[in-house]
């Protein structure tokens, strides 16, 4: 579970580091794009948190 969040972490971290300067009002693809990154960001963060809370628990 640790892996697999710091993975999604690190994925969900690079794409939205890549779309930060999209133009959103024009385009729908890249808003599109960064709400799956965040969302994958924000996933990997809390499994990568949990995971580590549950082995040194």
């Amino acid at each position: 579970m640790i892996l697999i969040g710091l993975a999604m972490l690190i994925a969900g971290g690079f794409l939205a580091w890549r779309l930060r300067k999209s133009k959103f009002s024009t385009d729908m693809g890249p808003g599109c794009l960064m709400a799956f990154a965040l969302l994958m960001l924000l996933t990997g963060l809390a499994a990568a948190v949990i995971g580590f809370l549950f082995k040194t628990g």
